[in-house]
């Protein structure tokens, strides 16, 4: 499982307003921490027809790797003659500068 994470910049933000040692160790604790995308497998469960998503695959050689595709009409489509083992949906896109 992957674990929970705190965005930086928050806690950053919150150094720099004066902030004690024990008031930033329990802004950090009570920060809320971000849900995380897990890989799904297969087995468990597909894709929305045509919904892009990252595709965990097994080439023939046995390798592990990690491509962009999609499933459509019960085949995957990911731009390579592998077995997709497992998927997750893709990540927001980056939020732009305020």
């Amino acid at each position: 499982m992957m674990a929970e994470y705190i965005e930086k910049a928050a806690l950053l933000k919150k150094l720099h307003t004066g902030m004690g040692v024990i008031e930033m160790m329990q802004a950090i604790v009570d920060e809320p921490a971000a849900e995380l995308p897990q890989w799904i497998p297969v087995t468990e469960r597909l894709p929305e027809n045509v919904d892009h998503v990252l595709c965990c695959v097994r080439t023939k050689a046995g390798r592990q790797n990690v491509v962009r595709g999609y499933y459509m009409d019960r085949r995957w489509c990911c731009g390579m003659n592998s077995n997709v083992t497992h998927w997750m949906p893709l990540p927001e896109p980056p939020k732009e500068a305020e």
